[in-house]
């Protein structure tokens, strides 16, 4: 009997079963163009999205390990304070400083300017005839003296700003320009630049 037959039977049985593996490994590979899009793979713990040729997973991706958390924000300032609900809050009960104000509206607001001293004692004097008196832009020389009788429209500020401490402050782009202190004045907080330290006369 001749082989031939056998043979070529086995060589045709080989290039079916070689050609159906091909075919079969082929099958889920993607094609060349556009895809229609992601395709869903089931498995075990249900249906997730996979990823295609034609571009990114639409899977929600890990976490990035390493990433920098957001920087906190700024630590708040021992004499930092909310600005008080009216004008007879205390401001600073260690030196009698009723608040702290934005003094850049006080010609709209009808203050009237007594010159620079250096106590206490003269800008109480001076102010006499009024309810209130502000000191402001501290120098060698002296502070500033304004007298009021209405101090609502002038904005609160932080009570350190009166004293000296105007970092991170936006009033005068957190300076205070050319007045240089001494910002205390025995028990007497002197106030800034445009920033008026408020007493109850």
């Amino acid at each position: 009997m001749s082989r031939a037959p056998v043979i070529g039977g086995v060589v045709l049985l080989v290039i079916i079963i070689v050609t159906t593996v091909i075919f079969m490994m082929n099958r889920d590979e993607p094609s060349i163009g556009p895809s229609p899009g992601p395709s869903l793979a089931h498995s075990a713990a249900g249906p997730s999205l996979a990823r295609s040729a034609a571009g990114p997973s639409l899977a929600p991706s890990a976490p990035v390990l390493g990433a920098a958390p957001a920087p906190p924000g700024p630590p708040a300032h021992p004499s930092d304070v909310t600005p008080p609900p009216s004008d007879e809050t205390p401001g600073d009960v260690t030196s009698g400083m009723l608040k702290c104000v934005n003094t850049r509206r006080r010609d709209e607001m009808g203050w009237v300017g007594k010159g620079r001293w250096t106590t206490e004692e003269k800008a109480r004097e001076v102010c006499k005839d009024h309810e209130y008196m502000s000191l402001e832009c501290p120098m060698e020389s002296g502070f500033e003296v304004f007298c009021a009788n209405d101090i609502s429209l002038a904005q609160t500020l932080l009570n350190r700003e009166c004293q000296g401490d105007v970092e991170g402050t936006e009033l005068g782009g957190g300076t205070n320009s050319y007045c240089t202190g001494p910002y205390k004045w025995g028990t007497l907080d002197a106030g800034g630049a445009n920033r008026g330290a408020v007493y109850k006369i």
